[in-house]
């Protein structure tokens, strides 16, 4: 769908105003940010506004002494994690495509990166917000400081709403230090038995990983493998990667008990990998081909993407009946298990022009078989990249009761004309 135009606001008072005039008119808006998650998310109903985000892009106060920072809604997360490096400090919030990604638009989709397994959820590190209403409206709430007044906190909604509540202007995060020292950790074991074996011993270790993902498939064995051997590649099926993060001693004492660890659990490869090998790990389990939710020209490209949140010991169920399904010839399987909060992405590959419209219905399959094992474990699986043709066949969020009515509560309340993102999100709000 396209926009009859598109608005460029360079700040939030000329957001506002558009909205607002958008919303007297009665046409649907659609705030956009990197454009790294448009394709999350169910078919819109209308589409007349698209608003760029892209030149609210100010880091507005940074103070180094409080370890807070407030930007606007279109600053690339990259740029903001650039901008603290010189002051020791970050924000320990890594959603995919950091140097694309926007702080409005990652937080407007609750983008996930493995840096939750330490820090939690960004909701967490989120002390002030700044939202543009359905209507023009401009709210605040929170501050820009970590200890604030105690009353209902405003932001959370906004956080995973899509844009269907208001448009996010302005954020105020709380920081943390940089560490010493970090290091990565990585290994390659045969089976899924011996990579739950070593999971299992890591989340009970007496150290926590900044990072603790577990993945399979040729995407991640093509980034590690062709790092640390060449070539020749590395022995094993599934790639486990640690980032152990302290002080310079600390982590050395987690390498020795990691290695410990995995050396007992069978692994086929283990060791230390550099940071070359590091980036290409993370960087290969962010498929960017639905990046604008159209497929780069690459050697495949994923058809299908789907994302539960389970409890970490149980998702080691939900993935052996994922690939328990068989595949026709031509397709390839990849997943990704952040380990210590419980999500698992996984991807359906395909060589070029094998998928036709044809495969809609084999497809829509997988994902009832996807449905049905999470279930089984108490979770929900999210149709997070898909044909569009396949999104008027399936509810590609797959919530349903008493949440669905919640949702529908909230957008009645805060955007009762349907402006923002008409049809985008859970219960089709």
């Amino acid at each position: 769908m396209l926009p009859r135009r598109v608005v460029s606001p360079v700040s939030v008072d000329e957001l506002a105003r558009a909205v607002r005039d958008a919303h007297g008119a009665g046409e649907a808006v659609v705030p956009w940010g990197g454009g790294t998650r448009m394709h999350v998310g169910g078919l819109l109903r209308r589409y007349d506004v698209a608003i760029d985000l892209g030149r609210l892009d100010r880091i507005l106060e940074h103070e180094p002494g409080d370890l807070t920072v407030t930007v606007e809604d279109g600053v690339r997360v990259a740029t903001l994690q650039a901008a603290l490096r010189p002051h020791g400090q970050r924000l320990p919030y890594d959603p995919p495509f950091a140097d694309v990604a926007t702080i409005g638009g990652s937080l407007a989709s609750n983008a996930v990166g493995p840096l939750r397994s330490a820090f939690g959820g960004v909701r967490d590190l989120v002390i002030g917000m700044k939202v543009v209403q359905a209507d023009g409206t401009v709210t605040k709430s929170g501050g820009k400081v970590v200890k604030n007044v105690s009353g209902y906190d405003l932001m959370r909604p906004h956080i995973g709403a899509f844009g269907t509540l208001g448009a996010i202007a302005e954020v105020s995060f709380k920081l943390t230090p940089l560490p010493e020292a970090t290091r990565t950790y990585a290994a390659a074991f045969d089976s899924l038995d011996e990579a739950q074996v070593a999971c299992e011993a890591v989340l009970t270790a007496p150290f926590q990983p900044e990072r603790f993902t577990l993945a399979a498939g040729h995407t991640p064995a093509r980034a590690i493998g062709a790092e640390v051997a060449g070539s020749g590649g590395v022995p094993g099926r599934y790639w486990l990667a640690l980032i152990l993060a302290g002080g310079a001693a600390s982590v050395d004492r987690m390498v020795s008990e990691a290695s410990r660890i995995i050396r007992e659990a069978g692994a086929a490869w283990h060791g230390v990998v550099d940071e070359a090998a590091a980036s290409s790990f993370w960087r290969a389990n962010e498929p960017d081909s639905w990046i604008g939710g159209a497929a780069r020209a690459e050697s495949d490209r994923p058809v299908l993407s789907l994302r539960a949140t389970i409890k970490p010991l149980a998702a080691f169920q939900y993935l052996r009946k994922v690939e328990a399904e068989k595949l026709p010839a031509g397709y390839r399987h990849d997943w990704v298990f952040h380990v210590g909060f419980g999500t698992v992405t996984s991807h359906l590959w395909m060589v070029p022009d094998r998928f036709d419209h044809g495969d809609s219905a084999w497809l829509i399959r997988t994902v009832e078989l996807a449905r049905s094992a999470a279930r089984e474990a108490g979770a929900t699986v999210t149709t997070e990249g898909c044909p569009a043709d396949m999104k008027k066949s399936i509810d590609v969020w797959g919530v349903s009761g008493p949440v669905v009515d919640l949702m529908r509560s909230l957008k009645s309340q805060f955007d009762p004309a349907g402006t923002l993102n008409p049809g985008r999100f859970v219960g089709g709000i």
